[in-house]
This record gives C-alpha cells, structure tokens and sequence, in this order.
C-alpha cells in the first residue's frame, strides 16, 4: 500500500532530519506533523498533497518549502506560520 497520509506530530523534534521528498501517493498532512524540525533545511511537497493542516511546519527555523503546487491549495490551512520561503511550481 502507497503512503496517503502522515499522522500528527510523526517527525515532530526530530533534529537529526535535514531534508526530506515527500513521496507521490501523499494526499494530506496532519497538525503539527514537522514542528520543531530545527535542522529541517529542505521539502519537497508534491501536487498529491491536497490537505496540510494546522502548525506543521511551526518551529521549522531551517526550512524552505518546494512544491510543486503553483500556488497554496485550499486544504493547506494555517501550515506555515513562521513564513518560511516557499518554491511555488518546483518540479522534482
């Protein structure tokens, strides 16, 4: 089975992770699922991903944002609060 969803606060202080490319089969992204990811540098969010919810990325100092949306789907609701740069139309 193709991983469709990440669960809440799964990598949540997880200082070892630097970058990550989130696979094809994702659809959705719970609260809190990368916060504190202080050594987090670099995601890639694919065009599957139709919901990210609350604070995933809060805390996430390091971090800049690839997705291959060209601009922010409705489904991502308050997903990046600290206003980390986001690639709009990055292709993988």
């Amino acid at each position: 089975a193709n991983l469709t969803s990440i669960g809440q606060f799964a990598f949540r202080f997880c200082h070892s992770l630097e970058s990550i490319n989130l696979p094809y089969s994702l659809t959705s992204i719970s609260s809190y699922c990368f916060t504190d990811c202080n050594t987090l540098e670099s995601i890639y969010i694919p065009a599957s991903v139709t919901t990210i919810e609350n604070l995933v990325f809060e805390g996430c100092s390091s971090l800049t944002i690839k997705a291959a949306a060209y601009s922010k789907p409705a489904g991502w609701a308050n997903w990046n609060p600290d206003n980390r740069p986001v690639y709009w139309g990055y292709q993988a």
